[in-house]
């Protein structure tokens, strides 16, 4: 089994090379490469039996998929939490709040109102189509907005730290209020959609206090332990289950996305220099789980299924775009941004694909259970996955090309200034 994974991985990491040989994103190399070898495109050839197929078709990988899935967003939310810039998120002030929230909300109101009328959907089941193609893609954000930290560009004005802190909370904003859609059309719901609100406030609020007071002993321990820093990494990682183990147990509300975050910035709140290990270590993990990440969503988007959608399903995405992109503006009015850097954050704002590829399939598979009610049947079920593909082949592509092009175009670069007044 392991042959075939690892010819997958030399493929992808050929292609990718190649990609940043012509100035694209490698990671839009990796997810054509999942494309290319998935079961939908390989069974729309007739190789699905072939040799070829079996060569390839990596199916330990994809049949455990969320869990790679999973440690992969682990990861970025580690190191988003490491890399984060406690100082600029204060130089932005209630700018960086309004970031965090009102792009989302007003994406996701805007493609539930548009599916709604255009797809003949019930508001609820609209809204859920809303929650899942508004999440940004943090694969994509959090590893280029650390790059860009690095090389200096746009950090005069903390741009990088105010889009990797916003584009956090976006997710799990999305994400949140995708969960309260599914539990309020849950058959066995007995919750309010009043009570399900509650519960966010206060998951948030534990998700961070669990993360914030378990960093220091964790420090300690690994400390004491004199272990490879790798080793690290691992201890890091099977925290991250633990949290989402104790969030699935249901003994309090609690959010594990926000305990890992938390847990990060702790760490790097309690020891700088032992954070700084960490970030190198998780930075060059990520450079083999971006490889993994990116495949399996690439091998998890049904072009069929994503083409669809149609041209409604294309113009509720773009309206969706627009609407993202005014609360962008909204939310930088009165900043210490120019225009320019305004458009870049509109920009680095737009790419899809995490969140996308790990929720996207979860109403077909609750409604196929029967754990949950939806109006028009599997048909519903079916346009979910399908506007969640089609956002990921519409919008990681043209984020990551946006963002790698126009930093350099609309951000100044610190140290070649600080290098050229020198």
């Amino acid at each position: 089994m392991l042959v075939p994974i690892l010819i997958l991985f030399v493929i992808a990491f050929i292609i990718g090379y190649l990609f940043e040989k012509i100035k694209l994103p490698a990671l839009i190399g990796y997810m054509l490469v999942g494309i290319c070898f998935s079961p939908y495109v390989l069974e729309f050839l007739e190789l699905k039996e072939s040799q070829f197929s079996k060569l390839f078709l990596t199916h330990y990988m994809i049949n455990n998929s969320t869990l790679i899935r999973e440690i992969a967003l682990f990861i970025i939310l580690y190191r988003a939490g490491l890399g984060l810039d406690r100082t600029g998120l204060k130089f932005h002030g209630n700018n960086a709040i309004s970031l965090s929230i009102l792009p989302c909300l007003l994406e996701t109101i805007t493609i539930a109102v548009c599916a709604m009328y255009l797809f003949k959907l019930l508001f609820l089941e609209a809204l859920i189509i809303g929650f899942v193609v508004s999440a940004v893609s943090p694969a994509v954000i959090v590893p280029q907005m650390l790059d860009l930290q690095n090389k200096g560009i746009g950090t005069n004005k903390k741009i990088p730290t105010l889009v990797l802190a916003g584009s956090t909370i976006d997710d799990i904003l999305a994400i949140s209020g995708f969960g309260i859609c599914l539990s309020i059309l849950s058959v066995d719901s007995i919750e309010t959609w009043q009570q399900l609100l509650i519960k966010i406030p206060l998951s948030l609020v534990a998700g961070a206090a669990i993360g914030y007071y378990v960093a220091k002993p964790l420090i300690i321990a690994l400390k004491n332990s004199r272990l490879h820093p790798f080793f690290y990494v691992v201890a890091l990682i099977a925290f991250a289950l633990g949290f989402k183990q104790l969030e699935e147990s249901k003994l309090f509300f609690f959010s594990h996305l926000i305990a890992i975050i938390a847990l990060g910035i702790s760490i790097q709140t309690h020891d700088l220099e032992f954070s700084k290990t960490l970030s190198e270590w998780f930075a060059k993990v990520w450079g083999i789980a971006v490889i993994a990440l990116f495949v399996l969503i690439g091998a998890m988007v049904n072009p069929a299924i994503a083409i669809s959608a149609g041209f409604y399903g294309l113009i509720i995405l773009i309206c969706g775009l627009a609407a993202r992109s005014l609360g962008v503006f909204i939310s930088l009015n009165g900043s210490k941004l120019n225009s320019n850097e305004k458009l870049f954050c509109v920009i680095a704002y737009l790419p899809k694909a995490t969140v996308q590829a790990t929720i996207g399939g979860i109403a077909v598979a609750l409604f196929l259970k029967g754990d949950i009610k939806l109006y028009n049947g599997l048909d519903t079920g079916e346009l979910i996955a399908a506007m969640a593909a089609l956002s990921i082949l519409f919008t990681a592509p043209l984020g990551a090309i946006g963002i790698r092009v126009f930093s350099k175009k609309l951000l100044e670069n610190s140290k070649t200034n600080s290098s050229d007044i020198s």
